[in-house]
Formats: structure tokens, C-alpha cells, sequence
């Protein structure tokens, strides 16, 4: 039976523009790129995972998401198959200034980012093998491809969070952007914890690219 279920999301598609004069095109001779480079391109494998059962199985591999969300775990040949609870996760940010090449939101230093990270459990498991005993989020913003958190108040921490098999839920996060931050492409991670009663579910997945720009 799942006691607990670690997801990482890392979320991109957020750029964070920091006093940019023309945010809603930050180009020619201000041109995001040529401080930072060009996004980071990323595939369909958004991250791995490792399943631990009280039965002994254990199983790990890659975990996969496609554009609506929809998480997808997929075993190293070597491990043994079970199935695991579904999950689609999707962010949306609320305020941002504009959007580099129609993309990437963009922010400015000292500005208050304010996003939906939206969480649909559907599980198709049975109900009274699989219930949820208790569930925690954490969000990180950080530096990419470092992984080191970005400076201020960039955790934030709900617990316990509700949530319950098929159900969707939204949760609303705030970051505010410090003024001491450096140019970066950088990301958003979510981790959540959930209880079941069969084994452990631990996974990290990368959604999206974000920047910290100053022209």
C-alpha cells in the first residue's frame, strides 16, 4: 500500500524579466538571449521515480508528461510493473508583464509572482486499497540548471494539503523577487507528499523553463 507520494514538479514557461523597459518585447539590442542564452529545451521525460510497495515490490523508471499534464510512469525494464495513481499538473501565472516570444512570462525584479498550480488526482485504483492518509506541498523557486533556491522567501509550505482520489484542487503560490537576484534561467519546483496505505511513491518531474533577466 502507497504511504507516500513526492512529487517534484518543475515548472518553466515562466520568465522573470527583471526591470526590463519594454516587457512585452524584450528584444533587439535587450535581447533576453544574448544575456542568457536560448531556453532550455526539454523533452517528454520530465523527471524518475522510485516505487517502494509493502509487498516487496519495488520499481523504478522515468516519469514522462505531455502537454495537458498528464503524468506517465514508466518502469526500468529491470523493475517490476505495478500500477501508480494518476496524476495532471498544470501552473498558470496570474500577473505577469508580457510574454518573451509569445512564450515565456516575463517579471521584473521586485515584482510579486502569483501563480495556480492546478492538481488532479484520478485515480483508478480501488478506493479502499489506495485512500489518501494525509498530503503535503512544498514550493521551490530556484536557479537552473543549479537547483539552488533563489534568494527571499522563494519556499512556501502547505500542510497538510487537501486532497482526495479523483478530485482537482488549485493551489495559489506567491514569490516575491528580490532585488539581489542575477541573470538566470531558473525553474519552480513542487513537491508533494502523499500518504496512501500501500508503499511509497517518490518522483521529481521538470515542467517548464523561467529566466531572470535585467536589460
Amino acid at each position: 500500500m502507497m504511504r507516500y507520494l513526492l512529487i517534484v514538479t518543475i515548472i518553466s514557461g515562466l520568465l522573470i524579466g527583471l526591470g526590463c523597459n519594454s516587457p512585452t518585447a524584450p528584444g533587439g539590442s535587450k535581447d533576453i538571449e544574448s544575456y542568457l542564452g536560448p531556453p532550455p529545451t526539454l523533452s517528454g521525460m520530465v523527471g524518475t521515480y522510485t516505487w517502494t510497495g509493502n509487498d516487496g515490490i519495488s520499481q523504478t523508471g522515468n516519469v514522462f508528461k505531455d502537454d495537458q499534464g498528464n503524468l506517465t510512469f514508466v518502469p526500468d525494464r529491470s523493475s517490476s510493473v505495478t500500477k501508480v495513481p494518476v496524476f495532471v499538473l498544470s501552473l498558470e501565472y496570474l500577473n505577469h508583464r508580457g510574454l518573451y516570444q509569445g512564450q515565456w512570462p516575463i517579471y521584473r525584479r521586485g515584482d510579486t509572482i502569483i501563480f495556480d498550480l492546478n492538481i488532479d488526482y484520478n485515480s483508478s485504483l480501488p478506493l479502499n486499497i489506495y485512500p489518501v492518509l494525509y498530503a503535503k506541498l512544498t514550493t521551490i523557486t530556484r536557479y537552473y540548471p543549479s537547483m539552488i533556491p533563489l534568494p527571499g522567501g522563494s519556499t512556501q509550505i502547505w500542510d497538510p494539503l487537501e486532497i482526495a482520489p479523483n478530485s482537482s484542487i488549485v493551489v495559489q503560490g506567491t514569490y516575491a523577487i528580490p532585488w539581489d537576484c542575477y541573470f538566470s534561467w531558473g525553474c519552480t519546483t513542487s513537491d508533494i507528499e502523499i500518504n496512501f496505505m500501500a508503499g511509497l511513491l517518490e518522483f521529481e518531474i521538470i515542467h517548464e523553463v523561467l529566466g531572470i533577466f535585467d536589460p
